[in-house]
């Protein structure tokens, strides 16, 4: 079993440096582009499903990585980003006042991210998180299907996130983990190898368009 892990395109937000959490964004016209360069490099790739977060961004993504196939994108709310409570739609340099605002900004950090994971005021935790997508993989993965080919469309946050518990890491270190838009991040499943959990990491971050002009400059 091999899945591959698909960020969105470009949004105005990402563009802009604001916090899109579950807020419905849309792609681009840079980011539409992205989305298809990335369909044609993975044309190849024989994918028995196309998950992606029901959200638009990654939604319209997965579309188009669905476009010729004969099979439908399965919209999953688990795939959605974490939801950043007050700090979505807000610049990343005004989360510190916003957080002060509302009685957090001494205990949270001086990173975007708070220093233990915990949820903004009226948001998710970090734990929340990866307990929704611990439970994505469990049932995405069940089963006997040892060729399967299953494309994963959603956010930076959550790849990153899923990224760290396939690969045995504290989730924490996911910040550590760099994704672009329309990267792509491949992973193997194997029964006998040397990774403790089964699973290999393949390639992250791979990007198939460039100057975010949606130029095709590889494929698979």
């Amino acid at each position: 079993m091999r899945l591959w892990f698909i960020r969105h395109g470009e949004t105005e937000h990402n563009i802009n440096g604001i916090f899109q959490g579950q807020l419905d964004t849309e792609l681009t016209d840079v980011g539409r582009r992205q989305a298809e360069a990335t369909a044609r490099a993975l044309a190849r790739v024989p994918f028995a499903r196309i998950l992606a977060s029901d959200l638009k961004r990654a939604f319209h993504t997965a579309e188009h990585i669905a476009g010729g196939r004969d099979i439908s994108v399965e919209p999953d709310a688990r795939l959605r980003e974490m939801h950043y409570g007050v700090l979505q739609g807000v610049a990343y340099g005004d989360f510190q006042a916003v957080l002060r605002s509302h009685g957090v900004g001494e205990s949270w950090g001086r990173g975007v991210f708070s220093v233990d994971g915990a949820a903004p005021p009226g948001g998710e935790s970090l734990a929340d998180l990866v307990e929704r997508t611990t439970a994505f993989i469990a049932d995405v993965t069940q089963g006997d299907q040892p060729e399967a080919e299953i494309a994963v469309v959603t956010h930076g946050g959550t790849i990153r996130t899923m990224m760290t518990e396939l690969l045995g890491m504290d989730p924490q270190a996911r910040h550590a983990l760099k994704l672009g838009n329309c990267g792509v991040t491949c992973f193997s499943r194997e029964e006998e190898g040397w990774s403790q959990s089964g699973w290999n990491l393949e390639f992250h971050n791979r990007l198939f368009w460039d100057d975010g002009f949606g130029r095709l400059v590889d494929t698979v």
